[in-house]
């Protein structure tokens, strides 16, 4: 697996984002909200890349851009708490 490959491919494909790998898992973390969407928006080519660089599962964490995005709030409420 190769972390530092998959984000190169990535830059490459105009995409900024840094990966933590956990085992097989690729958390793709993006730079910027634009970034995320993307990522979303290529999902099958982002998964065949991450593939193709040994892992077997992706995650995005969302990136927010502050300006015209929805407030985040701390206290929402969790089913069954």
């Amino acid at each position: 697996m190769s972390a530092a490959g998959l984000q190169s491919a990535l830059v490459a494909a105009g995409i900024v984002a840094t990966i933590e790998e956990r085992d097989r898992l690729a958390i793709i973390v993006a730079a910027t909200g634009e970034h995320s969407r993307s990522i979303a928006a290529r999902r099958p080519w982002v998964v065949a890349t991450a593939a193709a660089h040994g892992f077997s599962h992706v995650a995005l964490e969302i990136a927010r851009d502050g300006e015209g995005e929805p407030e985040v709030r701390g206290d929402a409420s969790l089913p069954g708490h």
